[in-house]
């Protein structure tokens, strides 16, 4: 994993467990069910129903950063998943329904469960602690910038510096498929970030390549949801030995279906977001944006993750020097509302972006791939590169 990256989940998961006081709040819980225990009284019931309530309702993750495909593998490598929600939460519920009959022994396991948060906790905060003392480095995305993140299994791409580039190399032609059709700044982005746990690489966005971005990813998964279900039934089909000619028959439907939605997904790319005029070159984008939207298709099919960050400016503020009760220009007023705007728009994107890149993580992969033959059947056995337009520096 990258350091700056993982800098920024451990402040992020250890600013959670400051604001939750997750360990403070199970100790009221199992005080209330002390209480309980000793006067079996429905007020005391009730304030250890509240208690619990209350309890649950901190462990909830309130920064959204939290739920990204990067946080929840460093969350897995840590082995912390048992303290945060789902898995803190149906804890709990698990505890209270096992032992609903014996409080003593559920305030003993309540407290038990707080040690254990207590200890998790306190390393993270001494990690962040660390990490800002000794200035280690810190990768989040800036304000009014925007990445996107791939996330890809070693055992799926290779361990080779040939599968590496192999692999690279098709993301590069989809990167510059949508870069050039939406008139982005650079023909090739930036790379911001890569590590190696998964093989993770992060590049430089605009808000214009983001949208592009969410309705494919939106839209793949949507197919995976609604075609799913009928390699499902291939499967069952094929474990109860049907004839074969009927399971490749279904595996044919779902590919042509998988293929046609991919096609009308590249031509609404285009329709929707093409900044450039050359009809004949925006056939060859929409050729090269097909095949590279296969690609995506098929490692997103196999375990990849896909990760969208959008900053979110602050306001602009009153020229320094002015005073507070001082009415403020037209001219900021103006800038104020524009900014208010854009700052409202990026953050629908954010929300967006993320509630897509959190839908990457989970993708049903129990059924067979939907793109068993590499989908896109019009596609060349060796697609050239994508000529790079005229004026581009080498």
């Amino acid at each position: 994993m990258h350091l700056g990256r993982f800098h920024v989940v451990v402040q992020d998961l250890a600013t959670h467990f400051k604001r939750a006081q997750l360990p403070q709040k199970l100790e009221q819980c199992a005080t209330q069910l002390d209480q309980y225990a000793s006067s079996k009284t429905q007020p005391d019931l009730e304030a250890f129903r509240s208690a619990v309530d209350k309890l649950l309702a901190a462990a909830e993750l309130a920064d959204s950063d939290l739920a990204q495909p990067y946080a929840r593998q460093v969350i897995a490598d840590m082995r912390i998943s048992d303290i945060l929600p789902p898995a803190f939460s149906e804890t709990v519920k698990r505890l209270i329904a096992e032992k609903s009959f014996d409080p003593a022994g559920l305030a003993t396991e309540l407290r038990t469960l707080a040690t254990t948060t207590t200890k998790k906790s306190a390393h993270l905060t001494a990690i962040d602690s660390s990490f800002t003392a000794l200035e280690v480095e810190y990768e989040r995305v800036a304000d009014d910038a925007a990445e996107v993140g791939f996330l890809l299994p070693r055992e799926v791409v290779g361990e080779t510096l040939v599968d590496l580039t192999a692999e690279f190399g098709e993301l590069s032609k989809l990167l510059r498929a949508i870069n050039e059709l939406v008139g982005a700044k650079d023909y090739d982005p930036r790379v911001i970030t890569i590590s190696s746990s998964w093989w993770q690489v992060f590049l430089d966005l605009d808000p214009n390549q983001v949208l592009v971005w969410v309705l494919a990813i939106e839209r793949i998964i949507n197919l995976f949801k609604s075609n799913l279900e009928i390699k499902n039934l291939q499967r069952q089909l094929g474990d109860k030995e049907m004839p074969k000619e009927i399971t490749d028959l279904i595996e044919k439907e779902v590919e042509r279906r998988v293929t046609t939605a991919i096609q009308e997904l590249a031509r609404d790319i285009r329709a929707q977001h093409a900044k450039i005029n050359d009809q004949a070159r925006l056939n060859e984008i929409e050729t090269q944006l097909r095949h590279g939207l296969v690609y995506l298709a098929r490692r997103l099919n196999q375990g990849a993750h896909v990760e969208i960050n959008v900053g979110i400016p602050d306001e602009p503020r009153p020229p320094k020097g002015q005073a507070e009760a001082e009415e403020p220009s037209e001219e900021f007023k103006a800038k104020l509302a524009e900014a208010k705007e854009r700052i409202a728009k990026l953050r629908d994107l954010r929300a967006r972006a993320y509630a897509a890149s959190s839908e990457t993580t989970a993708i049903d992969r129990s059924a067979p791939l939907l793109l068993a033959q590499g989908g896109d059947t019009t596609a060349p056995p060796t697609p050239s590169p994508t000529p790079r337009p005229a004026g581009r520096p080498r």
